[in-house]
């Protein structure tokens, strides 16, 4: 797996052996950043981070800073092997723990929040309550939502949708604060 853009482009990337995860693929992870365009200066959050493929991708892309939240422990020896290999162990924060305790606990707000749940477990629209109800985003600020087409958003979230994209299984929902 490579970067695709920015300051590590074509750098290569581990990604996590085996069928535990679903990483986003190279198109899903270009379509994601071709449809955000500037992520410069932002402070990113990546849920579900597995390999940090996301999270490195915008730092590659000028990114400020990224938290990558994940409770494997493939994911996390992923996750720092990348940030040692890219030199950027400054600009991340690594925390090992389940996406919903994190988000119960954290105080801290983000520009982005990037979100890459695994599929039929039910827990996108369990996520989106948690970001908002906690004000998590920083005004103006996105959540990039990658999820399978069969979950569907909750009433509740629909006027905070402001695109998605569509490719193959996978839906690519893009939300913004009110």
């Amino acid at each position: 797996m490579r970067i695709i853009a920015g300051t590590y482009k074509g750098r290569e990337i581990v990604s996590i052996a085996g069928n535990s995860t679903r990483p986003t693929t190279s198109f899903n992870r270009e379509l994601i950043f071709s449809t955000l365009f500037d992520v410069e200066e932002m402070s990113v959050l990546d849920l579900f981070a597995g390999s940090g493929a996301l999270a490195f991708e915008a730092i590659s892309r000028g990114a400020k800073d990224a938290c990558l939240v994940d409770m494997s422990e493939k994911a996390v020896k992923a996750i720092l092997h990348n940030a040692q290999k890219l030199d950027c162990k400054d600009k991340i924060q690594l925390q090992k723990m389940k996406v919903e305790l994190y988000l119960k606990k954290t105080e801290r707000r983000f520009d982005l929040i990037l979100v890459d749940p695994p599929y039929s477990k039910n827990c996108v629209n369990p996520i989106l309550k948690s970001i908002f109800e906690r004000d998590l985003l920083n005004d103006e600020g996105i959540i990039v939502m990658e999820h399978s087409i069969e979950e569907k958003i909750n009433e509740e979230f629909k006027p905070f949708i402001n695109k998605q994209k569509r490719n193959g299984k996978t839906v690519i929902t893009f939300f913004e604060k009110l």
